[in-house]
């Protein structure tokens, strides 16, 4: 007797997987929703590099590497994947980006919350401050 291990899946199994899928990504969804909590150790911090012309131009170019592809060249959250992106991507260039301290920026490209990724073992601590500079130069250009 032969056992066919690759049999298709059954109708049930189908439909238990699509299911297991729509929860997941309902939650996803939710979770999104919610306020992107900062732990108040992180609020509180202040850039660790500054903002001279260096650290700008270095920002820059890994903002260009790194976020436009969802945030845009412009940083208003309409790169070229935005469309596919589910919530939207951040606008920096909007007034509300002035209520982030350099703290809150720098925790959330560290730790990212899906679908951004979090940038803390591709990046330097440096690099993300230097980020963090530059996205500051951001929100002042949208005004």
């Amino acid at each position: 007797m032969t056992v066919n291990c690759l049999k298709r899946p059954s109708f049930k199994m189908k439909t238990i997987l699509l299911s297991l899928l729509t929860i997941l990504l309902f939650q996803a969804v939710q979770a999104q929703k919610k306020p992107w909590k900062v732990p108040k150790s992180y609020v509180n911090m202040t850039n660790q590099v500054g903002s001279s012309d260096s650290i700008l131009k270095a920002g820059k170019a890994l903002y260009l590497a790194n976020c436009t592809p969802c945030h845009g060249v412009k940083g208003n959250g309409e790169g070229p994947a935005n469309a596919s992106i589910s919530p939207n991507p951040a606008n920096h260039t909007a007034i509300s980006m002035l209520k982030e301290t350099d703290g809150s920026l720098y925790y959330k490209l560290t730790q990212g919350r899906s679908p951004m990724p979090g940038y803390s073992t591709t990046l330097t601590d440096t690099e993300r401050w230097e980020l963090v500079a530059f996205i500051r130069t951001l929100v002042k250009a949208g005004k």
